[in-house]
């Protein structure tokens, strides 16, 4: 069975010029890609359509990127759709990176991110053990870059045919209750 791990890493690109540019210029694209997305349609392919040499004209960044634009867009403008509201936009400085863009060097604890062809940036990463064991055994599809973290989900395979023990839980409206193979119960208040 495979798993996703989310692992939060502290990065060392605060104030770093090339950082806080993309990070406030990939949010420009999704907010414009939302704009577009809520006037002409939003799938993928009108996304791709209306956003794609627009972008890629307006800016100078990797390719990959404003793809990833237009994907965050479509899942704000998604997730507005079950909800309403205010028109949504987006407001956090994040950035989508796809597998294209970055490598993770583990033994040096630094993110290499390809910003445009040929031009690479490296963000120093405060790894722990516990992370970079994580890394060595699992598999890095996309990562998100933030103004101060790096929120990297691992996709693990979990072995479960030999099973160590079980655990059953019972949750109540005033308590949690667990009981293990071995033995041991517990209340919890």
């Amino acid at each position: 069975m495979e798993v996703i791990i989310s692992a939060v890493v502290k990065h060392g690109a605060e104030g770093v010029k090339e950082v806080d540019n993309l990070l406030t210029t990939f949010r420009e694209m999704v907010n414009y890609a939302i704009k577009r997305g809520l006037e002409r349609g939003y799938s993928l392919k009108k996304l791709h359509a209306e956003c794609y040499q627009t972008l890629k004209s307006k800016y100078d960044f990797h390719s990959a990127f404003y793809s990833q634009a237009y994907r965050v867009a479509q899942s704000i403008i998604k997730s507005w759709k079950s909800h309403k509201g205010k028109e949504p936009v987006m407001r956090k400085k994040i950035v989508r990176l796809h597998k294209m863009t970055f490598k993770l060097d583990v033994e040096r604890n630094v993110l290499i991110l390809t910003i445009r062809p040929k031009e690479r940036i490296e963000i120093p990463l405060e790894l722990s053990d516990y992370h970079k064991e994580l890394l060595s055994k699992g598999e890095v599809k996309e990562i998100l870059l933030g103004e101060r973290f790096v929120y990297i989900p691992i996709r693990v395979h979990v072995d479960l045919s030999d099973p160590r023990g079980f655990v059953a839980v019972d949750v109540n409206e005033d308590n949690i209750t667990y009981v293990t193979s071995d033995g041991k119960a517990a209340k919890i208040y």
